[in-house]
C-alpha cells in the first residue's frame, strides 16, 4: 500500500530546480524540473507519481529563490526553510555519522559543519558546477554535462596536469602521483578528451580539497557530497584520489543531487 501523506521539498536553485516528496523515512520521488517553477509544474510531477492535492501534507522551499514564492503550491503556502538548515537535515537522512562535513556541490560550493543537531555554515566557494559549465562553453562551445563527461572518459589527466613527481623528487613508496598544477601541459594541440577530463579534474579535485581543508581545524575527515556536481560520472573517482592522498573519507549517496530539497521537506519549524 502506498504511503497517503507526504512532504514535498523544493530547492530553487541558481542552475536548476530540485523537488523531492518525502514520507516518513522514504524518498517517493525527485525530480529536477526541465521548466521554469510553476505551482502548475509541481502538480503535474505530483500526479505523474500517482499522488493528488490531498496527500501533501505540507510544501516546504529553500534556496536562492525562496523569498520570492509568495503564493500557494499545492494548497498550501509553502514554508521557507534555511538552506544551510536543508543541507543539514538532508545529510543526516543520508548518513548516521555524528560529526561530519557537508560538501555542496552546486553552481558554487559550500561547507556545512554538523555536530549532533547543530549546524554551522563555515564558508564557500565560487569554485563549483557553474564554473564547469561556463568553461565548457568557452572551450567546447557547448554545456552539456553528457557530452563532456563522454570526451572525458577518453581522456588521460598525465596528458593535461603537471604531476608533482615530474618537478620533484617524491617518496617512490607514495601510492598517488600528486597533481602540482592542474592543466598545465594544456596547449593547441591538446584532445578533447584529455581537455575534458582536466577541466572536470580541475572543479572536482579542488573541491575536494577545499573540504579537507575545512575539516582540519576541527578534526574532521568524514565529508558528505550533495548537489548536482555529484552526478559527473568521474566524481567519484577523482575524490577517491583526493581521499587517498590526505586519508579522508567522501560519502556520496544515492539521492545526493536532491540532498537539499529532501532536507527541506523533513525540516521541522
Amino acid at each position: 500500500m502506498r504511503p497517503i501523506m507526504i512532504k514535498i521539498g523544493i530547492d530553487l536553485g541558481i542552475t536548476s530546480t530540485k523537488v523531492a516528496g518525502v514520507c516518513g523515512n522514504k524518498i517517493v520521488f525527485s525530480e529536477i524540473l526541465r521548466e521554469i517553477f510553476s505551482p502548475e509544474v509541481i502538480q503535474d510531477i505530483l500526479y505523474e507519481h500517482g499522488y493528488k492535492e490531498a496527500d501533501v501534507e505540507a510544501v516546504k522551499i529553500t534556496g536562492v529563490g525562496r523569498d520570492k514564492i509568495n503564493y500557494q503550491v499545492l494548497g498550501h503556502q509553502p514554508v521557507i526553510v534555511d538552506e544551510f538548515k536543508a543541507n543539514s537535515e538532508g545529510a543526516r537522512f543520508f548518513c548516521s555519522l555524528d560529526r561530519f562535513i557537508i560538501v555542496s556541490m552546486g553552481t558554487g560550493t559550500s561547507f556545512v559543519k554538523v555536530e549532533g543537531n547543530n549546524y554551522e555554515h563555515i564558508g564557500g566557494s565560487a569554485l563549483g558546477g557553474g564554473t564547469l559549465a561556463g568553461l565548457s562553453k568557452m572551450i567546447f562551445y557547448g554545456d552539456s554535462s553528457t557530452y563532456i563527461c563522454n570526451l572525458a572518459d577518453k581522456g588521460n589527466l598525465a596528458n593535461i596536469d603537471l604531476h608533482l613527481d615530474e618537478v620533484s623528487t617524491v617518496d617512490p613508496n607514495f601510492p598517488l602521483r600528486i597533481t602540482a598544477s592542474n592543466i598545465r601541459k594544456g596547449n593547441r594541440q591538446t584532445s578533447r578528451e584529455d581537455a575534458a577530463l582536466g577541466l572536470l579534474n580541475l572543479v572536482v579535485q579542488n573541491i575536494g580539497v577545499m573540504a579537507y581543508f575545512s575539516g582540519l581545524g576541527f578534526g574532521i575527515k568524514d565529508f558528505v557530497c550533495i548537489g548536482r556536481v555529484t552526478q559527473i560520472p568521474q566524481c567519484k573517482q577523482l575524490l577517491e584520489l583526493v581521499s587517498k592522498l590526505y586519508k579522508i573519507n567522501f560519502i556520496i549517496p544515492d539521492e545526493a543531487p536532491f540532498g537539499t530539497a529532501i532536507g527541506a521537506a523533513l525540516a521541522e519549524k
